[in-house]
């Protein structure tokens, strides 16, 4: 595979990767359920997935 064909399909999987957790976002939101993260410092916490929908664009 060329480089430009490598770089296609890394955009591709990147764009589907996106999609999917839009979908899995918007799915969670309209159930009210939350989002599980983990700090830089290892602390998990949880966030409500509207508010992860509305505090990142790229999910809108």
């Amino acid at each position: 595979m060329s480089e430009k064909e490598l770089e296609i399909l890394r955009n591709k999987v990147r764009a589907g990767l996106l999609e999917a957790e839009r979908n899995m976002l918007h799915e969670k939101a309209a159930r009210g359920e939350t989002c599980v993260y983990q700090d830089d410092n290892g602390r998990i916490y949880h966030v409500a997935a509207k508010d992860v929908i509305a505090a990142n664009p790229r999910f809108q």
